[in-house]
């Protein structure tokens, strides 16, 4: 069981937010994906959002603009033919993201809390008017004082991945 006691709480919890959800989320920032082809004309990009497609190669080589589309939901369309289906053969280079954060930003404060109240995450549940304290590991849940919360969960849901490796 791993010990936040010397992690910053904050960084913990955005990593474990963007762990859940399978990308960065936030803020808006340009990266560059190396991702495998699939044999089709669609490729499906690990972003929630996307606001720019600036250069995609195909096996090293650039394909011009008119040579593919996009969409801000993080499909890749390419036109008048098909992607190689090969393994890391297409790059793309892209702005995704999100600025207006302000449901990330709630969720992290909260699990950065329980992270500062229990650096071990080991608190399962805790009282305060007979002093109470019971201890657990994890759960699939998010228990142990460490991890989302299904409420969490919930919230994220419309910033998740749902396809891709």
């Amino acid at each position: 069981m791993a010990d936040f006691g010397s992690v910053d709480p904050v960084a913990a919890a955005t990593q474990m937010i963007r762990d859940y959800c399978g990308w960065h989320i936030a803020p808006v920032e340009e990266e560059t994906l190396v991702l495998d082809g699939t044999g089709t004309n669609t490729l499906l990009l690990p972003s929630r959002r996307v606001v720019q497609v600036s250069q995609v190669l195909v096996r090293d080589e650039p394909l011009d603009s008119a040579g593919y589309e996009w969409s801000a939901i993080g499909a890749l369309r390419r036109l008048g033919g098909v992607w190689p289906e090969a393994y890391r053969s297409i790059e793309v280079t892209l702005e995704h993201g999100f600025n207006d954060m302000f449901v990330l930003a709630d969720i992290v404060d909260s699990v950065a809390a329980r992270i500062r109240l229990d650096p071990s995450g080991m608190i399962a549940r805790q009282g305060a008017g007979t002093q109470s304290v019971s201890f657990g590991g994890r759960t699939a849940q998010g228990g142990g004082g460490h991890g989302l919360l299904g409420t969490e969960k919930d919230m994220l849901e419309p910033y998740r991945l749902n396809w891709g490796p």
